[in-house]
């Protein structure tokens, strides 16, 4: 009797119903992450203030991944650049998505790559070398988003609220 002889059927079995129900894919597992995080943050009574910061900080994130499609236009090195460029802004955006954890570090995290961003634009904006195919005007709006989500990150009642944990 040959090795091969033994034939099995095949059966085909969903990546969900493989016995421990757990997602197969690294995309599915993300978005049952976020949707945990937003589960849990909206059983939290967030207030509206912090509510605004949250959603501001989702737009300078939105504006960054319109910055890096702009930039494609330009070839490699302007995607890069726009990519460098606005990185804070999309960590700041994923640091929004756990306003609801209430930790100081959350707020410190936020309000750090905030001012790393706005700080990061200023200088483009005074040096020789710009390193996106926009133009300055989108490194400006860019500082003045994140100046708004620094302002907002700074109110009291946002910084009360991170504080009380």
């Amino acid at each position: 009797m040959s090795s091969q002889s033994a034939v099995v059927d095949e059966m085909d079995i969903s990546p969900t119903s493989a016995g421990n129900s757990v997602p197969a894919t690294i995309f599915e597992r993300f978005a049952e992450i976020l949707r945990t995080v937003r589960r849990n943050s909206s059983e939290i009574d967030v207030p509206a203030k912090v509510r605004e910061t949250q959603y501001a900080a989702f737009a300078a994130a939105g504006f960054a991944l319109l910055h890096v499609l702009l930039g494609a236009t330009s070839g490699f090195g302007g995607v890069l650049g726009s990519t460098g460029h606005f990185l804070a802004a999309w960590v700041t955006g994923g640091v929004a998505l756990f306003f609801g954890l209430r930790s100081q570090w959350v707020w410190v995290a936020a309000l750090g790559l905030a001012s790393l961003q706005a700080f990061y634009g200023v200088f483009t904006l005074v040096s020789a070398e710009m390193p996106t195919g926009v133009g300055p005007f989108a490194v400006l709006f860019g500082v003045m988003t994140s100046g708004i989500v620094l302002a907002l990150l700074l109110r009291g009642d946002c910084y009360r609220w991170f504080v009380a944990a």
